[in-house]
């Protein structure tokens, strides 16, 4: 399924209940990276183009990260 012709409200909505779905099935008390990994996989799994933890710049002040 091609998730490119939807709006940006659409698409939030679909992936917010998708991790709805993964908090639900796995329960609370994992780690963040448990859910993570889960999400991920199941977004690849339902067509999703995904990049996880992608790399940006930050800046503040005189900090650049």
């Amino acid at each position: 399924m091609s998730y490119s012709n939807l709006s940006e409200d659409e698409l939030a909505s679909k992936v917010i209940g998708h991790a709805i779905q993964v908090h639900s099935a796995l329960g609370p008390g994992l780690l963040e990276n448990a859910y993570k990994q889960v999400l991920a996989r199941k977004l690849l799994k339902e067509g999703f183009q995904i990049e996880v933890e992608k790399l940006l710049p930050l800046e503040m002040e005189d900090i650049r990260i």
